[in-house]
């Protein structure tokens, strides 16, 4: 009778084990961690596959860069996983549809600069997600010309449509000097954002990897203006991806 109940216990724990090991879907995943960056991956019954994270990094200098980095495979473990080697690192949980959990990239030396790091960022992800997780992370630098606010737009990760501007105060217009690209200045009025923008959009079916706009405001433009700015990216068919924060060098 004893040994009955012992062995009716570890059955019950080996069914209870295999049903918290199945408490995920398998499949593709996408989503963005803590500072708009894309994540995705593919996880099966034993293991996540092509773990790809595009971040934005900072620099000692005081510089930004954006990278993609991805992990070819990690073990899944009773719904988790965890990984870290060669200046990244990611830990997840995955329940039901839904994944999330930590990760974190440090470059020592880039173009830009030294001892680039992304700091620790939270990340969320569901099983299909809202797009096909292309993992666009944007990186736009304001830059003053003539009184002027410049934003130099350019994404790692992948390609993109389109850029919004959201800006502190109304411009009068938006000049560009990057080809099939065109920009116009008005006004955006929804859930994520209400106030003046400066639109622009690739033309003749280009796909762009980086965009100028030189955007003109009815007098001088200042550091408020440049650090109250954000620039989100669209990519047709998939998603946006934002906002991100400008920066400059002056400011």
């Amino acid at each position: 009778m004893r040994r009955a109940a012992i062995a009716a216990v570890l059955c019950a724990g080996v069914i209870g084990a295999t049903a918290a090991s199945a408490a995920f879907k398998t499949g593709g995943y996408t989503g963005s961690n803590a500072k708009g960056g894309g994540v995705r991956f593919t996880a099966s019954k034993t293991a996540v596959t092509k773990f790809t994270m595009s971040v934005l990094l900072r620099c000692s200098n005081g510089k930004q860069a954006s990278t993609t980095s991805t992990i070819s495979r990690i073990p899944i473990r009773s719904g988790r996983f965890s990984s870290s080697g060669g200046g990244v690192a990611v830990k997840g949980s995955l329940n039901g549809s839904k994944a999330s959990g930590t990760l974190s990239v440090t470059i020592p030396s880039l173009p830009t600069g030294r001892n680039c790091t992304s700091g620790s960022l939270t990340w969320k992800a569901t099983r299909g997600g809202a797009g096909t997780g292309k993992g666009l992370v944007c990186a736009p630098v304001g830059n003053f010309n003539g009184g002027d606010l410049q934003v130099d737009m350019s994404c790692s990760g992948g390609e993109f449509d389109a850029f919004v501007v959201e800006l502190p105060r109304t411009a009068t217009r938006a000049d560009t000097s990057t080809a099939h690209l065109h920009c116009l200045v008005g006004e955006q009025s929804g859930p994520g954002y209400n106030g003046p923008i400066a639109n622009c959009s690739a033309q003749d079916g280009v796909k762009l990897k980086s965009g100028r706009v030189l955007i003109r405001f009815s007098d001088q433009a200042t550091c408020a203006d440049a650090t109250k700015t954000k620039v989100t990216a669209l990519v047709l068919g998939d998603a946006e991806y934002g906002p991100f924060p400008l920066r400059t060098d002056t400011c």
